[in-house]
């Protein structure tokens, strides 16, 4: 069974990601926490009765 998890030791050098699919990620963060919190917003202005 092959395991692609490195807990509890580094992650070698030909596993690691590199730097543009890690911006890809942190970004989609940035947007995904933008749109959330303008939906919360925007829910809380409506009634729900």
């Amino acid at each position: 069974m092959s395991h692609n998890d490195h807990p509890l030791s580094e992650v070698p050098e030909h596993a690691r990601k590199g730097f543009w699919s890690i911006t890809v990620v942190l970004f989609g963060f940035t947007f995904f926490t933008s749109t959330l919190w303008a939906g919360g917003s925007l829910g809380m202005a409506f009634s729900v009765g």
